[in-house]
């Protein structure tokens, strides 16, 4: 994977608040490649499991900017080769409910 578990939460948290506050730039100059969404989806994700364990570093903006994230790859999951598919199906592995709720995907 991208990010190793216990690596520092907090400063990858920052980083992906930022990403949320110029999500609009990135969408209008093609800045999020399926690449991309998928380096973000590891990064979110470890951020999102460390920050239930140990630290309160989820916020309602890395929820939106999860959502966001989703939705962009619901979009272009279409065009994935079987092994980009196969990558983000393990970063996203969810359970029932998760899946119910993001059915678009």
């Amino acid at each position: 994977r991208l990010v190793l578990p216990g690596s520092s939460t907090a400063f990858m948290a920052k980083g992906l608040q930022e990403v949320h506050r110029i999500w609009t730039t990135l969408m209008a100059s093609s800045q999020l490649s399926l690449q991309r969404l998928t380096q973000l989806s590891d990064v979110i994700i470890c951020v999102k499991r460390e920050s239930k364990a140990a630290a309160p570093h989820w916020t309602s903006e890395l929820s939106e900017l999860q959502e966001l994230i989703l939705q962009d790859l619901g979009e272009s999951v279409q065009y994935c080769q079987g092994e980009n598919l196969a990558e983000i199906l393990e970063i996203w592995a969810g359970n029932e409910a998760f899946w119910r709720e993001h059915e678009d995907f």
